[in-house]
């Protein structure tokens, strides 16, 4: 569903470890941080082809101004994928045949540079994605599954306007509301769904006492979504209970960034505090300093905590992902020669995901073009979400078949640890060599 237009995107951050005490929850492993230019910065026309024996896309867009300091762009953008094909079964059409198009545009308004100024940003987007699917549809009578062929659609848009009230370069206001739109079809043949996202978010930034830098905020996000369910089907596969759900967020951070030795220590303390409707109340604190002795040497460390709440799907859902025919062993054994069904069930008691993180780091430059970097971390993970068997029990309604339940639950833990040496050498100007060595470990356990 995301897909921007290359060229648009100013830079691609990835930042590694928990962020959750500026992101929030589920900014556990790592942030993936997508900035796109300024309506400023793509004024004119500019038109992108692309063709393959399996794929083609193109693009289209046209910025300009609308005086000194305002500026906008509009794109529109198409691609279609064909069916890569199944080399195992030949016989089976691919289910990877995906066309996409959309449309969109930007407004930006940059004052120049003054004491005080204001910046308001207005984006927004449509898109429609169409997919031809090949999937099972289950049956409680033979042959039990047949291979159904079916078009999927997903449709939605977005738009987002942002404020941000600029005082100097050490102190700014932000004011940024969001709203996004998703219908999607989860099984072409029975069931759809759509989500509404309403998103409201205040920061501020100032300096205090000379050597704090503080960034404080707020924030609101309500989702509603609803699924629906086509008349006369003999057997839904997936559905959530309740089938409308209306969801709250609040959140509240701050962070101060103290300078305990102007340029030599950096100490960085903050909490992200949130309350949603699921897990209740969830504190993301994280402390870390940045030492540099010298110049050319710089040792850092971190102490965080992070958490990732239950999704909608593992709290509600009911899902038929197998079927026992009436002469599987199991069914012999279980169901007294009956067909079952394998029921995946949701878990409205789930707690969240935590995360401690501990991490280190050591950065050197030896010489005015050649930067080293090591960094090692642990993170200590508890009560991940996986998943217990139940007993067998006799479903409902005239179909007299039993379900064999599958729940998810909080019972596993799990760890992973490693270290990175990366270097950097700017040959020349027009030439940079970068490698570097990564060794990771992960276990998880109940």
């Amino acid at each position: 569903i995301q897909d921007t237009v290359l060229a648009d995107i100013e830079r691609i951050e990835v930042i590694r470890g928990p962020g959750a005490t500026v992101w929030g929850a589920n900014a556990v492993n790592g942030v993936i941080n997508i900035i796109t230019r300024s309506a400023k910065e793509t004024c004119g026309n500019q038109v992108i082809a692309l063709a393959g024996g399996n794929e083609g896309s193109g693009s289209i867009r046209y910025g300009s101004s609308l005086g000194k300091e305002t500026f906008y762009r509009v794109y529109a953008k198409y691609f279609k994928r064909e069916g890569f094909g199944n080399n195992d079964k030949k016989d089976e059409p691919s289910s990877d045949n995906w066309r996409s198009v959309r449309g969109g545009f930007r407004i930006d308004r940059e004052p120049e540079a003054g004491d005080e100024r204001n910046a308001f940003t207005i984006q927004g987007e449509a898109y429609l994605n169409r997919y031809d699917t090949h999937y099972r549809r289950l049956s409680l009578s033979p042959p039990y599954a047949e291979q159904i062929s079916d078009t999927s659609d997903a449709v939605g848009g977005h738009i987002l306007g942002r404020w941000r009230h600029i005082c100097s370069e050490t102190s700014e206001t932000m004011l940024q509301f969001y709203y996004d739109h998703t219908d999607k079809d989860y099984d072409p043949a029975s069931a759809n769904g759509w989500v509404d996202t309403y998103d409201l978010e205040f920061r501020n930034r100032f300096n205090a006492l000379s050597r704090h830098e503080i960034v404080w905020g707020l924030g609101y996000r309500f989702i509603t979504d609803k699924f629906d369910y086509k008349a006369g089907d003999s057997m839904i596969q997936i559905s959530m209970i309740p089938l409308r759900l209306e969801q709250h967020l609040f959140s509240a951070f701050l962070q101060d960034e103290i300078r305990l030795i102007p340029d030599h220590l950096t100490l960085t303390v903050g909490s992200k505090i949130e309350h949603n409707d699921y897990t209740g109340f969830e504190i993301q604190p994280s402390i870390r300093f940045l030492w540099t002795p010298k110049k050319r040497h710089t040792i850092w460390g971190a102490v965080s905590r992070a958490v990732r709440t239950p999704s909608r799907y593992e709290r509600n859902v009911k899902e038929t992902s197998g079927i026992f025919p009436s002469d599987h062993p199991i069914s012999e054994e279980l169901f007294s020669g009956k067909p079952g069904a394998l029921n995946i069930l949701g878990n409205e008691d789930l707690d969240s995901e935590t995360l401690i993180a501990y991490e280190c780091g050591y950065r050197l430059k030896p010489a005015p073009h050649l930067w080293l970097d090591t960094t090692a971390f642990y993170y200590d993970y508890d009560e991940l979400v996986g998943s217990g068997m139940g007993m067998p029990y006799m479903g409902t309604g005239s179909s007299g078949n039993y379900i064999f339940p599958v729940y998810f639950k909080n019972n596993m833990k799990g760890e992973s640890y490693g270290a990175e040496i990366a270097a950097d050498w700017q040959v020349i100007p027009q030439w940079r060599l970068r490698g570097s060595y990564s060794y990771l470990k992960t276990k998880r356990y109940g």
